[in-house]
């Protein structure tokens, strides 16, 4: 994946809704987001720069705030494996497809490199842990589901999980298929709130060797056809 991934764009469709401790609607709403990922290869692992532009009005600080989503899965790349205990609990299929069932989860005595909270006080680095749904055939990650081991005080988030679904893109003129982010959801507890954000993926361009080809919105467990 990270070989074949380069850069890529998206349309992206962000809801949420945040309710009190009484579970009282405090806030909500949606909106449609250009979104781009750029991934830069670091001296030890990729580094992702996330961008969204609104399609309509301004931001949403919920958007603003929702980043992390592509690179979850590069904990999986060797040189970042070693970060985490990993077990295979055997095969369990994923959407109908043959898959391996892998938990992970943070070790105590490495860095935790893959997801951070940044502040303006500073980067506050989360232990993760959770499980992958990796296909049997071709390794590919299909679902992932992850947490934090405890939370973070320092930025007030006492709880966090994330999943996501991938859904295979056929990039034809590079004749590329790449397993990308289809539909994620991710839950904060803030304390005296606490937030669910839906992400919806769609409308994908490899824009640094495909710029005039477009995908259409994914439809797992089925690779896309070029428009």
């Amino acid at each position: 994946m990270v070989s074949n991934l380069q850069n890529f764009t998206a349309e992206e469709n962000i809801s949420y809704q945040s309710s009190d401790r009484q579970n009282f609607i405090q806030d909500s709403g949606s909106a449609s987001y250009d979104y781009v990922v750029v991934f830069q290869h670091g001296a030890d692992e990729p580094v992702v720069d996330e961008r969204r532009r609104p399609r309509h009005g301004t931001p949403s600080p919920i958007a603003s705030s929702s980043r992390g989503l592509p690179e979850i899965v590069l904990l999986f790349l060797p040189n970042l494996q070693p970060d985490y205990d990993m077990k295979c609990d055997g095969q369990a299929p994923w959407d109908g497809q043959a898959a391996w069932l892998v938990e992970f989860q943070q070790r105590a005595d490495r860095p935790a490199r893959t997801f951070a909270f940044r502040t303006p006080n500073g980067l506050f680095s989360a232990q993760l842990k959770g499980r992958a749904w990796i296909a049997a055939d071709s390794g590919e990650v299909l679902h992932l589901e992850t947490g934090l081991m405890r939370g973070i005080p320092a930025v007030k988030v006492y709880r966090m999980y994330l999943s996501i679904t991938y859904a295979p893109v056929s990039f034809q003129s590079r004749d590329v298929r790449v397993w990308l982010p289809h539909i994620a959801d991710v839950y904060y507890d803030y304390g005296e709130l606490r937030t669910m954000v839906y992400h919806t993926f769609s409308d994908f361009l490899l824009f640094s060797v495909d710029t005039d080809q477009k995908i259409e919105k994914p439809k797992s467990p089925n690779p896309l056809t070029q428009h």
